[in-house]
């Protein structure tokens, strides 16, 4: 009974972070060039207790006239992988412009990530009615 809760939550849950994105991504409709002007340092306890360090960049790009910064949705444990003065291809919601994904990287990443759980769930039934 157990292996079929936690399949069905599996289930549940790859839904709902693939609605949360789906639903972002149809806000965020307005294209735009942002370019990096810092990062946030975020010290994180992840496998067997270590310690790493996730670097999040703060861009900076132009809506409707106005400049805008806003903290990226992705990250990075690599210090330079987004550098000061790199550019990056997001788009923004128009209603609140600090809302923003980054194109392709993070949308794709938190559908993919829904999806995947959704067919592990799924899976996880199918293999437990044999």
């Amino acid at each position: 009974m157990l292996k079929y809760i936690f399949c069905a939550f599996l289930i549940v849950l790859g839904g709902y972070m693939a609605y949360i994105q789906l639903s972002k991504g149809k806000r965020c409709s307005q294209p735009a060039t942002a370019t990096i002007v810092g990062r946030d340092t975020k010290r994180v306890r992840g496998y067997k207790g270590r310690r790493s360090t996730h670097y999040t960049p703060v861009v900076e790009f132009e809506a409707d006239g106005e400049t805008v910064q806003a903290t990226a949705d992705v990250d990075s444990i690599f210090p330079n992988k987004y550098k000061d003065g790199n550019e990056l291809e997001i788009r923004y919601n128009p209603d609140q412009p600090n809302e923003i994904i980054v194109k392709g990287k993070s949308f794709r990443s938190g559908v993919l990530g829904g999806g995947f759980l959704i067919l592990l769930g799924i899976a996880g039934l199918f293999l437990s009615f044999t």
